[in-house]
Order: C-alpha cells, then structure tokens, then sequence
C-alpha cells in the first residue's frame, strides 16, 4: 500500500495562507485572535478562521479546543518546515548548491558573519566530514 505523501509545508499554498502558516510557525499555536493581531495586512477574524478552516482541511495545521476558544499549530514540525524550506531555496535560486548559497550570504549586502558564527559553522562543517568518514547520515 502507497502510503500517503505529507505536502512540503509552504508549497502549494496562497499568499495568505503562506502568511498565517508563517504565524503560526512563529508563535507555535495561536487562536483565530493571536493570528488576526500579527497579519501584517487586514483580515478579519472571521477571514481568518476561513483561512485556518481551509489549512486544516489541506492538513496544514491541527486543532484543538480549550474551553471556547480553538487553538491551531502547524501540522508540521517547524525544523522539518525549515529544511524543506531551505532545500526549495537552494533549488529555486542556487540551482541546488550550498555553496552557491553561503557565498551569498557572506557576500551580498547584509552583515558580514562574525567570528563566532563562522566558527560555528567550521564546527558543523567539521562534524559534516566525521559523520561522513563513519559513513552516517549528517
């Protein structure tokens, strides 16, 4: 039996939903009013719970209820969103390379890294090179 694929967190979805999955990332799980309060352009509380109905029924995102009030998070974990974020990114700008994209980092327009985070990475680098010696997965 096929088993069902999960939909990469931000793929597929409008501008809005994008926005209130963005949200919701952020704050981990929110009520229909958290979520009004941080869009950064109006939509109404009913919209957003249309919106929020909608993500659910795509199973963007669950619910539970609490006394009167229905809180929603993301149906997935927020590091695997990051990830398969990232990998679109990589895809999409720097034709599926890393390095292309560190090199933008550390030469576009934005803050040049500091020691400490380029000696965090050399530390992620390095325990790249060891768990690719042992053969295991980084």
């Amino acid at each position: 039996m096929a088993r069902k694929k999960t939909p990469e967190p931000l793929s597929g979805l409008s501008r809005r939903e994008t926005e209130i999955m963005e949200i919701l990332f952020a704050l981990g799980e929110a009520t229909v009013s958290g979520v009004t309060e941080k869009m950064p352009a109006d939509l109404s509380p009913n919209g957003v719970r249309t919106m929020l109905t909608i993500l659910e029924g795509k199973g963007r995102v669950t619910r539970r209820k609490e006394g009167r009030e229905y809180f929603y998070k993301p149906a997935t974990d927020p590091a695997v969103a990051g990830q398969s974020a990232l990998q679109q990114v990589l895809r999409v700008f720097f034709d599926g390379s890393l390095k292309q994209a560190l090199q933008a980092r550390f030469t576009g327009s934005g803050a040049a890294p500091d020691a400490a985070e380029i000696a965090e990475l050399e530390a992620v680098i390095r325990e790249a090179k060891r768990q690719a010696k042992g053969g295991e997965k980084p």
